[in-house]
């Protein structure tokens, strides 16, 4: 595991990857154990994702371990594919921007992804339920504008 900790009173934990590849990212860089490690966190109640870099641009990408996970499985299907094409990091992953907080700012997306902290041992409930709608139709739109210059391009 390259990464636990806390933050907000949460568990986190990811890998951090990195390829040369400019066009896909090969899934034979994770390993069973390791997707194992962060299933079993994540059922815990940690924050669970890959890093993931593409050297040659510098860009890198949260990706959630669902998203891994759902690509891993169809690698094993027959004619599967055995790695993830870069065009798909920009619809279900995120671009990790640098900020003055750190170079390589990942802690912006468990931000943005608006996580329950923890207080003092509780869950803190969010008790305005519009700004849980808000935050969805943002992500649906977001998830839309995606598509749109995906076929543009």
């Amino acid at each position: 595991m390259d990464y636990d900790g806390v933050y907000k009173g949460r568990a986190i934990a990811f890998e951090a990857k990195s390829t040369e590849n400019a066009k896909r990212f090969d899934l034979k860089n994770i390993t069973q154990h390791q997707l194992d490690y962060l299933e079993k966190a994540e059922k815990m109640g940690a924050i669970c994702f890959f890093l993931i870099e593409f050297s040659k641009d510098k860009s890198v990408f949260v990706v959630p371990l669902s998203v891994i996970q759902s690509y891993v499985r169809m690698s094993h299907q027959p004619k599967g594919k055995k790695s993830i094409p870069r065009a798909d990091f920009g619809i279900y992953g995120y671009l990790v921007d640098q900020t003055e907080r750190a170079p390589i700012d990942y802690l912006q997306y468990i931000d943005e992804q608006g996580f329950t902290p923890v207080i003092d041992g509780r869950i803190q409930f969010d008790q305005d339920h519009t700004r849980v709608a808000n935050n969805i139709e943002a992500a649906k739109e977001k998830m839309n504008n995606k598509k749109r210059k995906l076929q543009k391009a």
